[in-house]
């Protein structure tokens, strides 16, 4: 599946979709957040990025819409 399609489609509830990808042993998760009006707070981020909690990262990159 393309990151692009896997961006697109639904998730479950409470849960957010997401890329994760890495280069140079750096790894970063990608929310495409146009299609939502949730914010990601700072605790989510913290949970996101915890390898034992989340998925492990260490910077989260958003999407969103031109203001």
């Amino acid at each position: 599946m393309s990151p692009s399609a896997f961006l697109k489609s639904p998730s479950p509830p409470g849960r957010r979709p997401f890329v994760k990808m890495h280069g140079l042993r750096n790894h970063f998760v990608i929310i495409d957040q146009r299609g939502t009006r949730d914010d990601i707070s700072a605790a989510d981020i913290i949970r996101i990025c915890d390898a034992h909690e989340g998925v492990g990262a260490e910077q989260v990159l958003t999407i969103e819409r031109p203001s």
